[in-house]
């Protein structure tokens, strides 16, 4: 029997000798593991074990647990203003948008009537309140309801509060200026208007010069487009239903 082995006598001694060692060694790797749980299960039922426990352990992780529920309270605040700030610029964005395509149609519609007539002043001075003017005092076209007491400068001042809450440099606003440019343009505009300073043909090319507002590409967390929305205006090309 032995010779059909493929080990020596020797050999299996010595294979004998060492599995003996390897389960002694893991014997008392046990015993003190579980000498140790033991322990620990021992001291937390000490008195002293359940001050520690209760005293230091418990306060440290629910003031662990505190720190870790205010940054994700915090990071959700942070989220839910970031994602408002965002549908309140589009929203202004679009309000704007439908105010300016209105003015821009009586301006056109302007036109029509004999240069310099009583008519074509009324006509821009129509416009100008389409652009500029409070709903509540003047006839006013509102797209949104929530915008009824809003003046075209309210509506870019705003935006322009957004703007700069977003982190957005005020030269990346415009090509030809910021947001306040936009709206000293207008009051200047409006101010020609009144006094009967410019006609209707240059009222529209400084209107269209003022609202060319284009997107910022380098903003990444409001977006920023034109105040062409595709609301109907009777100044857009053949080739266009909407610009």
């Amino acid at each position: 029997m032995d010779n059909l082995l493929p080990f020596t006598i020797e050999e299996q001694n010595r294979m004998k000798a060492e599995e003996i060692f390897r389960w002694e060694v893991r014997r008392k790797l046990d015993q003190s593991s579980d000498k140790g749980r033991k322990s620990i299960t021992a001291l937390l039922s000490t008195p002293l074990g359940l001050f520690l426990l209760s005293s230091v352990l418990l306060p440290v992780l629910i003031w662990l647990h505190g720190l870790v529920s205010q940054a994700i309270q915090v990071e959700r605040q942070r989220n839910d203003a970031r994602e408002a700030r965002v549908a309140r610029v589009e929203r202004l964005d679009t309000e704007i948008s439908y105010r300016y395509s209105k003015a821009m149609m009586y301006l056109q519609q302007g036109l029509l009537a004999v240069p310099q007539s009583e008519k074509a002043q009324i006509t821009l001075e129509k416009a100008m309140h389409q652009m500029t003017a409070n709903p509540r005092v003047e006839e006013v076209h509102v797209l949104y309801d929530d915008f009824d007491r809003s003046s075209g400068y309210a509506l870019l001042s705003e935006l322009r509060d957004h703007l700069v809450s977003a982190g957005i440099k005020s030269e990346l606003i415009t090509q030809s200026g910021t947001v306040r440019s936009v709206i000293l343009k207008l009051s200047k505009l409006e101010t020609d208007v009144q006094l009967q300073k410019v006609e209707l043909k240059e009222a529209i090319q400084v209107l269209k010069a003022t609202m060319n507002l284009p997107p910022v590409e380098q903003c990444q967390e409001v977006d920023v487009s034109r105040w062409h929305k595709g609301f109907a205006r009777t100044d857009c090309s053949s080739k266009e239903v909407t610009c």
